[in-house]
């Protein structure tokens, strides 16, 4: 999660030059472009449990790197997607 970000294109790139299989959730008009072609995309919201448990399922190690700074109520939202990162990584059974 935030994948298309600074921070997480080149950690993405890292991980895919690493020989990992790599899934991103993104916000839907969000640019992929950043992101390497292996990369399997999933359109979807950090704020919506559905998206999230998609992006989540069958994954080994997520990492989130997500914020909503262009918000003023970014501490609530992010704490809101954060919280529902754990759940559905919890309920995955991610490691």
């Amino acid at each position: 999660m935030g994948a298309t970000g600074y921070v997480g294109s080149l950690l993405t790139a890292a991980l895919v030059a690493d020989g990992h299989t790599v899934r991103a959730l993104v916000r839907s008009g969000r640019p992929a472009s950043r992101l390497p072609a292996s990369v399997r995309v999933i359109e979807g919201d950090a704020t919506d449990a559905g998206d999230v448990a998609r992006a989540v399922g069958g994954a080994d190690l997520v990492y989130y790197l997500v914020h909503s700074l262009a918000r003023h109520d970014f501490a609530d939202v992010d704490r809101a997607a954060a919280g529902i990162l754990s759940h559905a990584a919890g309920d995955a059974g991610v490691s």
